[in-house]
């Protein structure tokens, strides 16, 4: 898929089931690499235009490719959707909760889930 039909669907996504749901796609899609405040500050980015991140995550599995890597979270994520949807009514619910932590409370989490088994 070309850059533009990427950006094109992550807009379309954010625009049908909104910001939260990204979130908590890349919350999921990362295994927690990301906390829900730095989720939505790489969304945040992607919608100002920016094209490239330098996270650990992006460097190593997306060659920096900011819109690669929001992409592969939402198409796994609505796949998820498909498949659970009271997974993913779960998921977000609980990623909301974790993001009126603190900061060190986010990590904390972040460190944590992938044995949460949510």
């Amino acid at each position: 898929m070309e850059l533009n039909e990427k950006i094109g669907k992550i807009n379309g996504i954010l625009e049908e089931k909104g910001e939260d749901w990204v979130v908590a796609a890349m919350v999921e899609g990362s295994i927690g690499y990301h906390t829900p405040k730095h989720a939505r500050l790489l969304i945040r980015r992607f919608r100002e235009g920016e094209r490239e991140d330098y996270c650990e995550r992006c460097i190593a599995l997306f060659n920096c490719n900011l819109v690669d890597m929001v992409y592969w979270d939402v198409v796994r994520f609505e796949r998820l959707e498909e498949r659970y949807p009271e997974k993913v009514k779960k998921l977000l619910e609980f990623v909301k909760k974790v993001e009126k932590l603190d900061d060190g409370g986010q990590l904390a989490v972040s460190l944590a889930y992938p044995t949460m088994s949510i």
